[in-house]
């Protein structure tokens, strides 16, 4: 994708936009334009996404290795997801609204980040990044490497 693509993101009914300029976050009611919020970031955003239910949005920076989610009632940054030292290189919601899931650099693992149970689980050696990914009713569909073999594997969230 372009980068002005991940930067847009637009909710799930249409009603608000957000974009990315640097270190700023500003999400708009979208018929209007009005300024919902403004929000700022700890570093440059690179991605940005709508949560399903459009209640949330999560803004990743890549060079720091954090997303930060953010809920628009309260215009705060709800949560900090870091992926310390192994980097960040995608970042997906799950269908549900209370998973994120967050891809590490060089395919070492795939954080889930559950919301609220508020822990993270593992999937080591992922093929891919979010483009071998699939969502499909409550299963995450994945393509892992193990023993260096390829395997689609099912999650159950």
């Amino acid at each position: 994708k372009q980068w002005y693509q991940r930067r847009v993101a637009f909710t799930a009914g249409g009603r608000y936009i957000a974009n990315a300029s640097q270190f700023r976050l500003v999400v708009r009611e979208f018929e209007t334009l009005q300024i919902v919020a403004v929000l700022t970031c700890i570093d440059t955003i690179d991605k940005v996404t709508w949560a399903p239910n459009s209640k949330s949005l999560l803004s990743s920076c890549f060079k720091r290795g954090v997303s930060q989610l953010w809920t628009i009632q309260n215009s705060v940054c709800a949560s900090k997801l870091d992926e310390g030292s192994s980097g960040l290189v995608d970042a997906v919601w799950c269908p549900d609204s209370k998973q994120i899931l967050t891809w590490s650099e060089f395919g070492v693992r795939i954080n889930v980040w559950s919301l609220n149970h508020k822990r993270v689980s593992y999937i080591q050696n992922p093929k891919l990044n979010s483009a071998g990914c699939i969502f499909y009713k409550k299963q995450a569909i994945i393509c892992e490497r193990r023993d260096r073999e390829d395997y689609i594997s099912i999650f159950k969230y």
